[in-house]
């Protein structure tokens, strides 16, 4: 199931306003019946980068390797990805003070048509020798195919950001609902920095996050 929704994307202290059209991906999706790739004998695991092994485990995010793109972005801006729960997994924490209004980061990835998505997570298509090349590779590299981290753009394309090896950090944020002291980011669309519009989602702190505060924003629709 998935959700696409509008919010007002509004600084906490009532600074800009913009609309936000996200595709957020709730609950755990069956790769072995939903996925096409699964008439291709891929398997979703959940990959450790110090182990040899790879065991099944559907709709969980692999292990962050300490090579993939996603974990050198982290370092640049001083956060921390770690264990947020058992529940929620890997979370996004804060390594020092960070004023309200802060840009954070890019919610970067693989860009997508919405022929491409269609095919390669809801089995609305029929996969061809680049799907499948595509699913080949995210499983050999230890990357999931859940969909699970898809951001819609208002021209109808897609961010993937699922591959840790192409994403930024963003991706490891959790949901907090906005109406909780728990959401300290928003997300922002089409913004303009120096002139120029910015090709991928921008996310700003909205409101002051003190050092060790876990990173959330607002997915939309109800999750848990």
């Amino acid at each position: 199931m998935y959700i696409l929704y509008n919010t007002s994307s509004q600084l906490k202290n009532g600074t800009s306003s913009l609309q936000v059209l996200v595709l957020a991906i709730v609950g755990v999706v069956l790769i072995s019946s939903f996925s096409p790739f699964s008439q291709h004998k891929f398997t979703v695991t959940a990959f450790s980068p110090n182990s040899s092994s790879q065991s099944p485990h559907i709709g969980v995010r692999p292990e962050l390797s300490r090579e993939s793109h996603a974990y050198y972005t982290a370092e640049d801006v001083d956060i921390e990805i770690r264990l947020a729960s058992e529940v929620k997994g890997l979370g996004v924490f804060a390594t020092s003070d960070i004023p309200c209004g802060t840009l954070l980061g890019n919610y970067t990835g693989e860009v997508m048509t919405i022929s491409q998505v269609r095919t390669r997570f809801w089995g609305k298509g029929e996969c061809d020798k680049d799907d499948i090349s595509w699913g080949k590779s995210r499983i050999e590299r230890g990357q999931g195919v859940t969909g699970h981290y898809l951001f819609e753009l208002p021209n109808g394309s897609f961010v993937d950001a699922e591959d840790a090896d192409v994403s930024s950090w963003c991706r490891f944020m959790n949901h907090a609902e906005q109406s909780s002291d728990d959401c300290n980011v928003k997300a922002f669309i089409q913004a303009e920095i120096g002139g120029e519009i910015m090709p991928f989602p921008l996310m700003y702190a909205i409101e002051d996050i003190q050092k060790g505060d876990e990173l959330c924003w607002d997915y939309g629709g109800k999750f848990f």
